[in-house]
C-alpha cells in the first residue's frame, strides 16, 4: 500500500515538472476560464485555488466520514491540506506581485 502512494505520488511529480517545463515560456491566460492550470497567469492560478477550496473540504469531509482512521490521522491531514493550500495562494499571491512590479516600470 505504501509503495502504491509513494508510485502514485512519484508519478504527478513527474508529470508536474513536465508540464511545468513545458508551459515556462508560453503566453498565461489572464482573462476567463482555462482549463490547463499551466497556461493561467499567477493571478488566475490564485483566484482558481480559492474556488477549488470547497471541493478540497467536501473531500476532506467523505475522507472522514468513510474512513476509520484515528483522531490524530485527521487531524494530520486537515493540518496538511491547510499548510499546502496556504503555500500554494501565498507562492501564487507573490508572483503575481513580482510579474505586476515588472510590467508596470
Amino acid at each position: 500500500m505504501i509503495l502504491f502512494v509513494i508510485l502514485v505520488v512519484l508519478t504527478f511529480v513527474l508529470i508536474e515538472v513536465i508540464l511545468l517545463r513545458f508551459f515556462r515560456k508560453k503566453k498565461k491566460v489572464d482573462k476567463g476560464f482555462h482549463l490547463i492550470y499551466y497556461k493561467l497567469s499567477y493571478r488566475r492560478r490564485m483566484i482558481r485555488s480559492f474556488t477549488t477550496l470547497p471541493v478540497a473540504i467536501v473531500a476532506v469531509i467523505i475522507i472522514y466520514l468513510y474512513t476509520e482512521w484515528s483522531t490524530i490521522t485527521y487531524v494530520f491531514l486537515g493540518l496538511l491540506f491547510l499548510l499546502l493550500f496556504s503555500i500554494e495562494v501565498l507562492y501564487n499571491y507573490v508572483k503575481w506581485q513580482q510579474v505586476e512590479k515588472n510590467n508596470t516600470y
